[in-house]
């Protein structure tokens, strides 16, 4: 034991003057041509000392750091297929200008709209038990299915932001409907609620079998669109390949009408026509931030991309009510404002803004055919808070006693039905599309 611990002393003994040996007195002077640029020296023993560089002799130049490394620093680079090489914050990468237009197949949330015109068997004429073999439209909750429309977007790509367009237009869309008889084999009415009796239904025989022919038009249309401009700006990528944040400015239309007309006449040659409108519509504008997301470069191939915006702003609804009504008796024509369901207090033009909050949804797959030329298919939604619709401004509560062609005839008096009134509801249009985009 005491051999051993004599052993480990002398050991150390003898590493403690070896680490207190001075240097050699100089060391000879260093070639310029040894000094290498951006040579990493192996690292000095423990127990080395500095070396002695005479006066004049050049000195090592410091490595730095290559141009890939400072790159992946500052993720100021972007590699060849466009993409960022770390997740930190970059310049802006992925192609520097692109242009594409998708073919849109929508769907609109459905609108509440009443019964406007019916066909009854002739045999039920004037009978409290009539009950309609067609309604028009046939469903009160009237619904666009697979409406067409084009998507156009462009942008650019500059050192450290970019900017984007897209604009929509969806074609307006007609559910109509137009008849004419002489009232067989089922005559033609356009229903309302008898108000002086507690809400009853009742009909206007527009035609009726053996007495007078008629005719009645009724069309209920749609059409929305709108456009938005945006700055981008990368940000962390996070698991994606890309990632820009946008922030700008956005507009949504959407206008809507409800329409009806009917035509009577009677074997002397008299005649009663009859028109109601109701038309909405509804402007948007407002702010919007969001980000796009981008898996997958501009190299063949396919990618994915997810864009969210969401917006809030004020939207302007306006909803203009017109009525008329012109009888013919005996030569003599007079008109008078006020049809069958849009008539007293509800006639004229009304609006007002209110706040509204918007979501724009956009996913699509894609596949660049070539580093310039992108296909894709995609879902895309977009929500807005707050509008008024046509249909829910058509009261079918009316007082038959104060209108001259439901009266007998009496001159037409004011009445406290139907009355206006706000109803503002959410809107959603979703659908598939179907795109193509070149790029640089």
């Amino acid at each position: 034991m005491r051999a051993s611990l004599l052993s480990c002393s002398l050991g150390l003994l003898t590493a403690a003057q070896a680490a207190a040996q001075g240097p050699p007195a100089a060391l000879p002077p260093v070639p310029r041509a040894a000094v290498v640029e951006k040579a990493v020296p192996a690292p000095a023993p423990a127990h080395a000392t500095p070396l002695l560089i005479e006066p004049g002799a050049p000195t090592a130049v410091a490595p730095t750091m290559s141009e890939e490394t400072l790159s992946g620093l500052t993720g100021a680079a972007c590699s060849g297929s466009g993409m960022p090489p770390t997740g930190r914050p970059f310049d802006m990468c992925g192609p520097r200008f692109w242009l594409g237009a998708d073919y849109t197949l929508f769907w609109y949330n459905p609108m509440q709209v009443p019964t406007l015109v019916q066909t009854i068997p002739s045999a039920l004429v004037n009978s409290p038990n009539a009950f309609p073999s067609t309604n028009f439209p046939t469903t009160p909750r009237v619904g666009y299915n697979g409406v067409s429309g084009v998507r156009v977007n462009a942008g650019m790509n500059f050192d450290k932001v970019g900017i984007d367009f897209s604009g929509f237009l969806l074609q307006q869309r007609n559910l109509h409907t137009q008849l004419a008889n002489d009232g067989t084999p089922v005559f033609l009415g356009r229903p309302f609620l008898d108000a002086s009796t507690g809400g009853t239904p009742t009909t206007v025989n527009i035609s009726s079998p053996n007495q007078y022919s008629g005719a009645v038009e009724s069309t209920v249309t749609s059409q929305l669109y709108g456009f938005d401009v945006n700055a981008r700006r990368a940000w962390y990528t996070f698991v994606a390949d890309q990632t820009n944040l946008l922030a700008g400015f956005r507009y949504i239309d959407l206008r809507e009408s409800v329409g009806v007309s009917s035509f009577s006449q009677f074997p002397t040659g008299d005649t009663v026509a009859i028109t109601d409108l109701f038309r909405t519509h509804n402007s948007f504008y407002g702010g919007q931030v969001g980000f796009n997301i981008i898996y997958g470069g501009t190299e063949p191939g396919f990618g994915f991309q997810f864009t969210s915006k969401s917006g809030i702003g004020g939207v302007n609804q306006r909803v203009d009510i017109y009525g008329a009504n012109t009888i013919n008796q005996g030569g003599v024509v007079t008109t008078e404002p006020g049809g069958l369901l849009a008539r007293g207090q509800t006639l004229g033009g009304f609006s007002r803004s209110k706040f509204a909050y918007m979501q724009d949804i956009d996913l699509k797959l894609t596949y660049n055919l070539t580093s310039n030329f992108q296909v894709s298919f995609g879902y895309s939604l977009i929500y807005l808070s707050s509008v008024v619709r046509a249909g829910s401004f058509v009261n079918p509560l009316i007082d038959p006693t104060t209108i001259r062609f439901t009266n007998g005839g009496a001159p037409s008096t004011p009445s406290p039905v139907p009355t206006f009134s706000w109803n503002a509801d959410s809107f959603v249009v979703q659908g598939l599309t179907f795109g193509a985009q070149f790029q640089y």
